[in-house]
This record gives C-alpha cells, sequence and structure tokens, in this order.
C-alpha cells in the first residue's frame, strides 16, 4: 500500500505527535532526551511491519512531500542566518567546522584500513565512509558510479545501506550521548513554552512557500544553465541568506528570529519523521556483515572522536554538550539530526546549567 503525499504528511503529524507522547511518558526515553522524530520512525516501522505481517503488502511512503518539507527547512535555515549569529559564533564555528573537517578524514581512513584488514578492496571503506555517513543518502548516490568504476560492484546499494545506518545510529546516539555528559544538579529545568502570535507565523510560512517555489523554479533554471545538479532546497538556503540579509539593512519584512526558530525546528522534525519513514527493508538489505562491521566500528570511531575534539577545542559545559549531540547527528545523518538533537536539549538550556561541568 503506497499513501499518497497528503496521507504521507498527516501520518507523519500523526506519528510525531504520537512519538513526542511516547517520549515524555516514558521515564527512560525522557530522561536521554530522545527526539520525537526518532520514536516516530521506530514506531512507523513496526506499524509497516505488522502491516506487512498481516497483509504481505507493503506500507509505502510518497517522497514527494519530503522534498517540499526539505526545501522550507533550508529556507528557514538561510533566514535564520544572520550577520550578527555569524559574529557571534565567531572562532567557535571554525573550530565546529574544523572538528568536522577531522572526523571526515577519519571515517574514510578507518573505513579504508577496516576494509583491508578484512580483505575486502579499500574502495568499500569509502563507500561505508564519509560520502555515506556525513555525506547522506544523495551524496552517497553522487559517489555511487566512482566507486563502481574504481571496482566495488553495488556501491549504490552499499552507500544507501550505510547512509540509512547512520540516520538511524545519528538519531539514536546523539542526545543520549550529550545527556550522559551533563551532570545536572536536581531535576532538570522545564521546558520553556514559547508564545508566538498567530499572524507572525502566516506571514513567515508565506514568506517560506515563496522561497520554497523560488528555489524549485531556481533549480530548474540553473541546472539547464550548468553542467551540474543544483537541488532546489540549495537554491532555497541561498535566497534565504540574501532575503535574511536584505531584511536586516532595511526591515522590509521584520523578519522575527523566534518565529523562524520554532518554524524551523517543526520542520526539521516533520522532514525527519519522514526520512525515518522512508527508510525501507531493501534499502538495509546491503548491510551484509563486512559492510556492518566496518559502519560499527566507524560510529564508534565518530561519537568518540566528537566527544574528545569537542572537550579539547570547546570546553567542558553545557554548550559543549549540545554541540556534541549537533556534531554527531552531522557526523552520522542529516542536517535536520542537528536541529531535532540540538532543539530537544535546548529545553533544559537553564542558565544554571550553562557552566556546569561535563562528566568525561
Amino acid at each position: 500500500m503506497t499513501l499518497d503525499p497528503i496521507s504521507t504528511l498527516a501520518f507523519a503529524g500523526a506519528i510525531l505527535w504520537l512519538g513526542g507522547l511516547l517520549g515524555n511518558q516514558t521515564p527512560c526515553l525522557s530522561r536521554h532526551n530522545v527526539p520525537p522524530p526518532v520514536l516516530s520512525g521506530l514506531l512507523f516501522a513496526s506499524l509497516a511491519w505488522w502491516w506487512w505481517r498481516r497483509s504481505g503488502e507493503a506500507l509505502i511512503v510518497d517522497s514527494s512531500s519530503r522534498l517540499h518539507l526539505q526545501s522550507l527547512f533550508f529556507a528557514t535555515i538561510g533566514l535564520n542566518s544572520t550577520v550578527l549569529i555569524a559574529r557571534r559564533a565567531g572562532l567557535r564555528a571554525v573550530k565546529l567546522w574544523a572538528i568536522a573537517g577531522v572526523i571526515a578524514i577519519a571515517q574514510n581512513l578507518v573505513g579504508i584500513g577496516l576494509a583491508l584488514a578484512i580483505g575486502a578492496p579499500a574502495v568499500l571503506g569509502l563507500a561505508c565512509g564519509s560520502a555515506s555517513l556525513m555525506g547522506g543518502a544523495a551524496t552517497g548516490r553522487a559517489c555511487a558510479a566512482q566507486l563502481e568504476t574504481a571496482g566495488l560492484a553495488g556501491a549504490r546499494e552499499i552507500c544507501i545501506a550505510a547512509a540509512a545506518f547512520g540516520l538511524i545510529a545519528a538519531s539514536l546516539l546523539g542526545n543520549p550521548v550529550a545527556t550522559f555528559l551533563i551532570r545536572q544538579p536536581g531535576e532538570p529545568a522545564a521546558p520553556a513554552k514559547a508564545s508566538i502570535a498567530t499572524a507572525p507565523i502566516v506571514r513567515h510560512l508565506l514568506i517560506l512557500a515563496c522561497l520554497a517555489a523560488a528555489g524549485a523554479f531556481g533549480s530548474k533554471w540553473l541546472t539547464g544553465l550548468l553542467p551540474v545538479l543544483v537541488p532546489s532546497y540549495v537554491v532555497a538556503l541561498a535566497l534565504g541568506l540574501v532575503v535574511r540579509y536584505l531584511d536586516d539593512r532595511w526591515r522590509w519584512l521584520t523578519l522575527d528570529g523566534p518565529t523562524l526558530v520554532r518554524l524551523s525546528a517543526i520542520l526539521s522534525s516533520l522532514f525527519l519523521a519522514h526520512a525515518m519513514m522512508d527508510l525501507r527493508r531493501e534499502q538495509l538489505a546491503a548491510l551484509t556483515w563486512p559492510v556492518l562491521g566496518i559502519l560499527v566500528v566507524e560510529i564508534a570511531v565518530t561519537v568518540a572522536s566528537v566527544v574528545l575534539l569537542v572537550r579539547w577545542r570547546l570546553g567542558s559545559n553545557y554548550e559543549a554538550a549540545v554541540s556534541t549531540a549537533g556534531l554527531i547527528g552531522f557526523s552520522l545523518g542529516i542536517t535536520p539530526n542537528v536541529v531535532a538533537n540540538m532543539t530537544v536539549l535546548g529545553r533544559i538550556g537553564d542558565p544554571i546549567f550553562l557552566d556546569t561541568k561535563l562528566a568525561y
């Protein structure tokens, strides 16, 4: 059974709500700050498995709505990116970028080393490395042709399976690791209840819709003009950056930061829930024992490296722990993993924890 785009979006919203309810009502999940989209994906997987066992028919979601959510989400990223934020990030952002670069190199080196150690071709390690883990399924698919030319049969399937496995690992490991690192004296702070007026939300949604539509048009135009494929979400992100810069100078749209942050969190949650719902058994079929072994070691090395490098370069406080969760999501999953992890951890971001030492 295949769900149409509207049914898929409605299903994603309902499953996301159930995932949040499960996370809030289950002490273990709440204590480890597991993001609701992750739980919603696991719930959908259980439902899809039950449906398959009952009817013998696969439950398939439509992926077209995910592309629209992706463009809307990246448009919020662009609109949220101000010159003031870039100045405040400063050296900290440079350090995080440098750490991400080191992690990417480490993933490839570990993958190649493990592949050679088990007698497999070195390109298998590259297929299980940063192209699929940090780059995601799209980057893995883009690199598959070169990997197949280099002698790796079934490179596309291996890259997709590695990216799917990394997405699951990023969703399940980021926040529990960061939560373990935080020593919270007493009970965690209650989540802040944001109060946002309806009118700004409608106006901002209209702006986001315009940017997403312009991104789709710009993608077709640039792809026809250039020898490379330019994704619509990249164009939407770039246009969001330009619009935010112009609005900061002339305030012609009066963009509101808190409203954009809230919309970004909502869209990232829906997108991540949709991505988790779209994981299918056939995508993981290429996880043979050699591939699975390489991925498990790479993920363990990635998590340990992020924890150690973030402490070395950024210190050992609450903000460093949140950065750890975000960087694990970035290194193993997709951009919405970063936002989902950091949004959930931000709920315990009471000022009394900002100088709290970490447990490592």
